[in-house]
């Protein structure tokens, strides 16, 4: 009998140092703790060098980046008059046995950068399109006439960043996964 009093009074000793512990850390909490939460940055720009006074068809993608991200390119290409293609396609920038860097998909319109970037890269430069033989990157289609040709022929190019994710399989698996917030003003 006087094992189970001592045991009781054990066990209810134990108890009620962690009462005594809990309830005098529940009382002398005496401000918030409010949690700290900061957001990443990822910056991509549009380079282009002008040589001579004259803007150069050399387009590069250029990161400024806190965090991992994966980057895609839209390069609008402009069409002729009655949708007659004007230019031929541009020559990737996928060196020869090296691993593929640029990928487009024709059903988007995009090229999408086949490998995260980094973070806390101060500058990452990515070439999209390469030379040709002629020393130049978009070259208009043989056998074109002015009727042929819009008013303007402008390339328009942009770049989009997403931020990567351990789980994205590629850069068109993340993209693809991304839902733009639709808006709700009327």
């Amino acid at each position: 009998m006087k094992k189970q009093i001592k045991l009781t009074a054990a066990i209810l000793g134990v108890v009620m140092l962690a009462t005594v512990g809990a309830t005098a850390a529940y009382f002398t909490q005496d401000g918030t703790r409010p949690n700290q939460m900061t957001t990443s940055s990822l910056n991509v720009n549009i380079e282009e060098d002008i040589e001579d006074g004259y803007k150069n068809d050399i387009k590069a993608v250029v990161c400024k980046n806190h965090a991992a991200c994966w980057v895609r390119v839209y390069v609008g290409i402009p069409v002729g008059n009655e949708g007659k293609k004007i230019f031929k396609e541009p020559i990737l920038n996928n060196e020869e046995g090296e691993d593929v860097l640029w990928i487009k998909k024709d059903e988007d319109g995009y090229y999408y950068y086949n490998k995260p970037i980094p973070a806390g890269k101060e500058e990452v430069s990515l070439s999209l399109f390469k030379k040709n033989e002629n020393g130049h990157v978009i070259e208009p289609v043989e056998g074109l006439t002015i009727k042929d040709m819009p008013s303007n022929t402008d390339i328009i190019v942009y770049a989009e960043t997403i931020q990567y994710n351990d789980g994205d399989t590629s850069c068109v698996e993340a993209f693809k996964n991304f839902k733009p917030q639709q808006s709700t003003t009327n």
